[in-house]
């Protein structure tokens, strides 16, 4: 996707031309060109125009920004994006974008080269107590059984981070939902 590419997709979006917007995402699938910002934006247009089917599409291509090396500097600045995105679906009631994210960010906490230092534990804070809300107010526990598991599971490898001042907020928030709702 380039940058006219893009602009083409938003116009697109903006006029209410979704299917032909869905054939364009689809074929921008793999262009290369595009940054994880740029890239981002239009999912965020999708969710924003309420297209659930255009930011699954863009979404799934999604993976290849996580593929190639990066530094831990971008990691975080990926994981916070993404954690906005969730926010906005949640906004927008659209629960298989958020699920889409959700299975995304899982699968790179999972990687056993995935980085542990204490600039991205923030991040993954934020990501589990956003996407750990979305779920319990959803009701899905199995979901939210997810997101504890795999979050919890990378901080407990994190072994030089100070994981506890960080993590005590979203378990806090998440007890707080948990008993709120009685669960």
């Amino acid at each position: 996707m380039s940058v006219k590419q893009t602009h083409l997709l938003r116009q697109q979006i903006v006029a209410g031309d979704y299917v032909i917007a869905e054939n364009t995402a689809q074929l921008l699938k793999g262009t290369l060109g595009i940054g994880f910002d740029l890239f981002i934006q239009e999912v965020h247009y999708a969710v924003n125009a309420r297209q659930a089917n255009l930011a699954l599409i863009l979404l799934e291509d999604c993976q290849r920004f996580f593929d190639s090396a990066c530094s831990n500097e971008q990691m975080k600045n990926r994981l916070e994006q993404l954690t906005v995105l969730i926010a906005s679906c949640r906004r927008e009631k659209m629960d298989d974008p958020a699920r889409q994210v959700v299975v995304l960010v899982l699968q790179l906490l999972d990687k056993p080269d995935f980085p542990m230092e204490l600039g991205l534990v923030d991040a993954v804070a934020k990501f589990a107590g956003i996407a750990g809300r979305y779920a319990l107010r959803r009701k899905d526990l199995t979901w939210f059984g997810q997101i504890a598991l795999s979050s919890v599971s990378w901080a407990t490898r994190c072994e030089n981070c100070a994981v506890s001042e960080h993590f005590f907020p979203v378990l806090e928030s998440w007890m707080h939902r948990i008993t709120s709702q009685a669960l």
